[in-house]
């Protein structure tokens, strides 16, 4: 009778989000994860780039976690002024009572502006994804299921609507990043990133395709999803090939009345190993709502000039607020880089493009050298 509870439980929740407005499932990792927060930081790494990131939560002896994870291929195009990369996210939680799973493509282009020093980049960038929201009515109970003395031993008469699937609904997101490469002749160069992302800014209403997600039927439409931050990055250590850098981070998002923020640190001692701590809290309320510390580690290996692959890993505990029973939240990634050698054309910037086109003094995250 304890899992038939359980159970029982679950289709309260249920119930309760498909009357309401969601939240969409968050990841952990900023730096490995701006292109699902802003369509615009698609394809920065320099590189053509296959990544596969998942997430786990809540995790008990007695219950399933909650899992998320996306498998995203980007590709930078440095002779071009647009890039471009494709994704597939999902969302499951607990016993797949209830998944989630979004595709699609998204586009960038990079007007910029260089001077004697500097290097100005304006990103935009659009994402054009579907999803589809579902739930496995077979691991719930319903009360006409219940028997007063022998619990669970009665047929339900509920009907599943759709065989447990939403309508195919559209999620479009935009987003805009400005780029500063500042005395980028010098070894000590110093960059700046400015975002703002909007997710769900435009509702199909009804059919088979519209932005509903009940498995109901029901009007359950998502609230726009806002995300914004401001990235520093600078070197205050260097030395033949040993470095520094040092990349201050804070970010923001909001979507309808539940707003979050966070703040910290990335520190990269190479091109092949990085650190991060990051403070999330929310409503900026540090004692009265719970918040936790997120601690991140990357490490790369290069197979060649051309070939590298990255593994992140993040944890992240409770530091304020309700204390946490359930299992932490531990998130996994990993990623191959490569690029293509083409005919290299007479630029400062040594960008390798064919013989009819020019590079186009984008800014990318140097990961090579």
């Amino acid at each position: 009778m304890k899992t038939s509870w359980k159970r029982i439980f679950g289709i309260v929740l249920l119930f309760k989000c498909i009357h309401s407005y969601a939240q969409d499932p968050f990841s952990t990792q900023f730096y490995n994860s701006r292109l699902l927060l802003n369509p615009a930081c698609t394809a920065d790494k320099g590189a053509s780039s296959i990544s596969f990131k998942l997430k786990s939560q809540w995790y008990t002896p007695s219950t399933s976690p909650y899992n998320s994870g996306s498998l995203v291929y980007e590709e930078s195009l440095p002779c071009s002024i647009l890039d471009y990369g494709l994704k597939l996210t999902f969302d499951q939680e607990g016993d797949g009572l209830y998944r989630t799973i979004e595709g699609g493509a998204l586009l960038v282009a990079t007007p910029s502006i260089r001077r004697y020093k500097s290097n100005h980049n304006f990103k935009i960038g659009a994402d054009i994804s579907w999803g589809m929201q579902s739930v496995n009515y077979n691991k719930l109970v319903f009360s006409d299921q219940l028997d007063p003395q022998f619990g669970v031993n009665k047929p339900t008469h509920f009907i599943q609507p759709n065989d447990g699937r939403s309508s195919i609904y559209f999620n479009p997101g935009f987003g805009v990043v400005y780029k500063g490469l500042f005395n980028y002749k010098s070894a000590r160069t110093q960059m700046l990133s400015i975002g703002l992302g909007v997710y769900n800014i435009y509702s199909l209403n009804s059919g088979l395709f519209s932005n509903s997600r009940s498995v109901l039927g029901l009007s359950a439409f998502e609230s726009m999803k806002w995300t914004a931050f401001i990235e520093y990055e600078l070197i205050p250590y260097l030395s033949n090939d040993h470095y520094i850098s040092i990349k201050p981070l804070v970010f923001y998002q909001k979507q309808s009345n539940i707003q979050s923020a966070d703040a910290g640190a990335r520190i990269a001692l190479s091109k092949l190993l990085a650190l991060g701590v990051y403070f999330h809290f929310t409503d900026f309320q540090f004692t009265r709502n719970t918040g936790w510390i997120n601690l991140n580690a990357e490490l790369g290996w290069k197979l060649n000039d051309n070939r590298r692959i990255d593994l992140s890993l993040s944890y992240c505990n409770n530091y304020s607020g309700l204390q946490n029973f359930a299992g932490l939240i531990f998130e996994f990634g990993i990623a191959y880089h490569f690029r293509k050698l083409t005919k290299t054309c007479g630029s400062p910037t040594k960008v390798n493009c064919s013989s009819f086109t020019s590079p186009k003094n984008k800014i990318y995250d140097n990961i090579w050298y």
